[in-house]
């Protein structure tokens, strides 16, 4: 009975090494073929290799990275997600599997698999960066920024956890922190256009405008700015008085954009610094015209103080009138009721925008004061005119 034991023993190694080469020849043609930009025969020789072992694992890989030079990620996924070889070349495993599936669009997936190889790589940088993009896509904006951070710590020279770092601190307004980071990124690498684009918006957001177009500057005649940067770098440049540059950049932001509004306001502002009234009024009307903010009571307020630098009352009040309806505020009635006061010989007008101002306004303030000593004035006049035609 022992010496049956052995014989069968020796037996099955001699299949085993059988087997062994094989599929260690079968795994050559595969890899013969796939060199030769033959996928399908390496596709049949690498199944004939599962066929013959099906613990050949190192054919299971090879098939799975052919799949995904091909594109067939149901390929891939069919030979990695064997049973026996997702444990047994767990590692290997799991960096494809995250890249297929976040190809795909799937964070969950993608995000899964990236957490295990932060798991098991910790000191790897780029698998928590990929991590953290996988959080900030599905929404989990602490776990992204975390990631993030360890990303940076692990490598600061790394582009995308810099600009996906500096993002979460431009929402967070962490400015200080954001441009102590964008600024050794400049400093590193001060060719790199997307973190100066990037540092560009940190300080348009903190209305450092003159900054802003400094760095702008910078990067004129390298590249051709989208219509949000020729849009920003126009406004900074209305700041500094640099009007000209503005609206040419400005004009630019209108081609091909397909939300105008913003763009056709600046350009108001510009022109109107410029005293070409014509120009702004054509502008701030275009900015109504394009309008889905809630911004329109602005751009009739633009309008009517145009229609006041050039005297035309009617104008103004018409504007005036919508900047109330737009917004109606008590500040907002009382210049109306001001401007009423100054066209309008019939005083009832103005008297009764006055009146519905003190409704209003419940503290005493230097406004609700001149209000009522203007309905105390034209209520006296009144009074007076009637007497005097009475009298005739």
């Amino acid at each position: 009975m022992r010496y049956a034991v052995i014989i069968l023993y020796l037996c099955i190694s001699q299949v085993s090494q059988g087997q062994s080469v094989i599929s260690d020849s079968l795994l050559n043609l595969a890899s013969h073929e796939d060199q030769h930009g033959s996928a399908v025969s390496a596709f049949m020789y690498i199944d004939k290799c599962i066929d013959t072992d099906s613990l050949a694992y190192d054919c299971y890989m090879l098939g799975a990275k052919i799949a995904q030079k091909q594109g067939d990620f149901r390929k891939v996924k069919e030979y990695l997600l064997h049973d026996s070889l997702i444990h047994y070349r767990a590692n290997e495993c799991h960096q494809i599997l995250a890249n297929i599936y976040e190809q795909e669009g799937n964070t969950a997936k993608s995000g899964k698999y990236y957490k295990l190889l932060c798991e098991s790589f910790p000191d790897r940088a780029l698998y928590h960066r990929k991590l953290a993009q996988q959080y900030a896509r599905s929404g989990a904006v602490n776990s992204a920024f975390q990631e993030y951070a360890i990303a940076y710590r692990l490598n600061d020279k790394d582009v995308f956890t810099i600009i996906g770092l500096s993002e979460f601190l431009a929402k967070a307004k962490e400015y200080e922190k954001l441009d102590s980071i964008l600024n050794a990124a400049v400093a590193y690498d001060s060719t790199n256009v997307r973190i100066k684009l990037q540092l560009a918006s940190s300080k348009y957001r903190q209305q450092q405008y003159d900054s802003t177009c400094i760095v702008m500057r910078s990067l004129q005649g390298r590249i051709d700015f989208n219509q949000y940067y020729n849009k920003m770098y126009g406004y900074s440049l209305i700041q500094i008085d640099s009007l000209d540059d503005a609206i040419f950049y400005l004009e630019k932001s209108l081609q091909g954009d397909g939300n105008p509004e913003k763009a056709h306001y600046y350009l108001g502002i510009a022109y109107e610094k410029k005293d070409e009234h014509d120009n702004a009024k054509y502008h701030f009307r275009k900015a109504i015209e394009y309008a889905i903010s809630k911004d329109i009571d602005l751009y009739h307020r633009n309008l009517a103080a145009i229609a006041n630098s050039d005297n035309d009352d009617a104008e103004e009040i018409k504007h005036l009138k919508k900047v109330y309806e737009y917004e109606p505020t008590g500040r907002n009635l009382f210049q109306l009721a001001r401007a009423a006061d100054e066209y309008y010989a019939d005083k009832n007008i103005a008297k009764r925008y006055y009146q519905k101002y003190l409704k209003l306004t419940e503290q005493e303030t230097q406004l609700s004061t001149y209000a009522r000593d203007r309905v105390a004035a034209i209520k006296e006049y009144l009074h007076f005119q009637k007497k005097s035609k009475s009298g005739l």
